[in-house]
């Protein structure tokens, strides 16, 4: 039965694309629309 539980919650599951930015997002880097924002310091 847990079985046929995950085969149908996998279907609705949502693939990350990119994932290998996704350490970049958990240090804090910005991101708009996929592209990585560069802040300069003054």
């Amino acid at each position: 039965m847990a079985y046929k539980l995950c085969k149908c919650a996998q279907k609705r599951w949502i693939r990350l694309h990119r994932y290998e930015k996704l350490a970049m997002v958990i240090k804090g880097v910005r991101f708009v629309d996929g592209i990585e924002i560069n802040r300069i310091a003054a």
